[in-house]
């Protein structure tokens, strides 16, 4: 019996010598620190697998309290733990950083009661190196501040959208989209484009960014947006991005180029238009002649006035006398021609126009409605002053009727019509 006795006690404190082979074997593999502290914070043991890391020999560590450790800060953070273990059973973390060799390294304490319920409680404490974990998450934190900054900072309209499950929707505008829209990103964010603005509106803007899905790369366009602060031309640009190769947001931004776009208009409206009379200019007329000489749309007439007595006029009465002059015979030809006719001012006193799909007995009726209004003005109250008196416009007309024929030569019919009602008119003919 002794023998058999004798024989299964070394059996056991065979496994056990077994178990904690086993044990430290395991210990030695984990990369983390592992301490045994009393509830005191004071170190009765520690275990790792990597000597080289520890801040003090074993033998010095050991009897260490945290406190000598930690700063103030930190320690208060322990404690907190500590204590939230012993009075919850619970397990806890917390981090803390320490320097060393000059470099500043983060690390994460897991820690939980090893005899929950003792008097004397001892405690484990498994200390984990974070230091990269934490690099990468204090750049992604400064990546985020500086993107926020320059997204809310930004003097463009920044918009942000997800894709997802085949759908676009809102989620979110910077600051300065909202201060020049009038949209806030509560009324929006989460919506489809058609639930934010309404089926009309919100089926065009989905047109126009699933040219950015379909393409995966950024498109640029102008666009017109009735918004609560207005109606505004803005030049957008959308940027889709892909993760894993999948396209998971798209980016906005847009610039109000409205005044630019006013700006273009006036200097393009400029460029053929002449100042004085607001008819088109020499260069438009020369545009349109070249344009439509191989127009299907016969017969075409080309009609040409010239203003009498524009000389005398500004001799007599002056430069601005005759800058009125000149208008009153432009606003009379405004007046008698259709909203597709083209009125151009060629030259100091000359005129032209050009009337699509117009032959001579339209010509004529052209022709007749000039001098009856010329007439007419003549007539009129202010038949007494003088320049009214002299007031006249010479008018002939030419017509293209047939392709093989050109505007150019209708010109010229006009130019020779027109100086012979002149010589009429000044009493040569």
């Amino acid at each position: 019996m002794i023998r058999i006795k004798s024989f299964k006690n070394n059996k056991i404190i065979g496994e056990l010598h077994k178990n904690i082979n086993n044990l430290e074997r395991i210990l030695d593999s984990i990369p983390d620190l592992i301490f045994l502290i009393n509830s005191n914070g004071e170190i009765l043991d520690l275990w790792t697998g990597k000597v080289e890391d520890l801040l003090l020999p074993t033998e010095e560590a050991i009897g260490t309290n945290i406190s000598d450790i930690l700063d103030q800060e930190q320690y208060n953070l322990f404690t907190d733990s500590l204590e939230n273990i012993l009075q919850n059973d619970i397990a806890d973390s917390f981090q803390y950083s320490l320097e060393i060799k000059g470099e500043k390294l983060y690390y994460e304490a897991r820690m939980i009661a090893l005899n929950p319920g003792d008097r004397d409680e001892n405690v484990i404490i498994s200390v984990r190196d974070i230091t990269q974990a934490k690099l990468n998450s204090l750049k992604v934190e400064k990546l985020s501040q500086e993107y926020e900054t320059i997204f809310s900072n930004v003097d463009n309209a920044i918009f942000l959208m997800n894709y997802t499950d085949g759908e676009i929707r809102f989620q979110r505008l910077n600051r300065f989209h909202e201060e020049s829209t009038g949209l806030k990103t509560d009324d929006i964010k989460g919506k489809t484009p058609v639930e934010a603005f309404g089926e009309e509106m919100g089926e065009e803007l989905i047109r126009k960014y699933s040219r950015c899905l379909e393409a995966r790369k950024t498109v640029t366009y102008e666009e017109v947006l009735e918004l609560p602060a207005g109606s505004r031309i803005w030049l957008t640009k959308l940027s889709p991005v892909i993760i894993n190769g999948q396209i998971e947001k798209i980016v906005g931004t847009s610039i109000d180029i409205t005044d630019r776009k006013e700006q273009q208009d006036k200097i393009e409206y400029l460029s053929y238009h002449d100042k004085l009379t607001d008819l088109y200019n020499r260069a438009y007329f020369e545009n349109e002649i070249d344009r439509l000489n191989d127009s299907r749309r016969l017969p075409i007439t080309i009609l040409v006035a010239d203003l009498d007595n524009l000389k005398y006029v500004n001799d007599n009465y002056g430069h601005q006398a005759g800058d009125e002059y000149i208008k009153t015979a432009a606003d009379m030809i405004q007046e008698c021609i259709r909203n597709e006719d083209i009125a151009a001012r060629i030259g100091g006193d000359e005129f032209a126009i050009i009337l699509p799909e117009t032959g001579k007995s339209g010509a004529r009726a052209v022709y007749n409605r000039i001098k009856r209004m010329e007439q007419a003005y003549i007539d009129s109250e202010n038949s007494s002053d003088e320049i009214v008196k002299v007031f006249s416009i010479s008018v002939g007309y030419g017509v293209m009727t047939e392709k093989e024929e050109s505007l150019e030569d209708a010109f010229k019919e006009a130019d020779k019509m027109m100086y012979e009602h002149k010589k009429i008119n000044k009493g040569e003919g």
